[in-house]
């Protein structure tokens, strides 16, 4: 069963993100609306919720060094073994505190490598399932790209990343 839950402090529009769930079909008896501030939440919000261990975790939050870390942190502690986080605005020009923030937390952490970067995101699966995700997608890339995954130059904390994006 799907579940969502987000926090609102942005730009976003809620309704525009309830009509889109809506018309995906996603239920709203699983859909958990925070209001607020990201770095007001913690991993227990989520536990006191009985919100389960994701599966798949976006994150598109504040574009600070402390926000971005903060949200990364949480991320880390409610996606279950196996599963992937994905970050938004990486890399970015415009919001360093997003890359800042993905090198102190690839070093500062075990639990969550980045393995694969593209559309302006960054991939993180546990560490315990990353080379399994890694032979995932080079064996079925279409599901990350019409045109491919592949080896890039670019490294985070000594983790290579592969590419996917526009012109791979």
């Amino acid at each position: 069963m799907p579940c969502i839950c987000t926090a609102f402090a942005g730009y976003g529009s809620k309704h525009a993100l309830l009509r889109n769930l809506e018309a995906c079909g996603i239920p709203k008896h699983s859909i958990r609306l925070a209001g607020g501030n990201s770095l007001h939440l913690t991993a227990s919000n989520f536990t006191h919720w009985g919100l389960p261990a994701f599966r798949l975790l976006s994150v598109d939050g504040g574009h600070t060094l402390e926000t971005t870390l903060h949200d990364l942190m949480i991320a880390s502690c409610i996606v279950r073994d196996g599963g992937l986080v994905v970050l938004d605005d990486f890399p970015h020009p415009t919001w360093i505190g997003v890359g800042e923030a993905v090198m102190h937390f690839a070093n500062a952490q075990g639990r969550l490598v980045p393995f694969m970067h593209g559309y302006n995101k960054v991939w993180f699966a546990t560490r315990s399932h990353m080379q399994q995700w890694r032979e995932f997608i080079a064996q079925e890339p279409s599901i990350f790209t019409c045109k491919g995954v592949h080896k890039s130059r670019r490294t985070v904390a000594g983790h290579a990343l592969c590419f996917t994006g526009p012109g791979s």
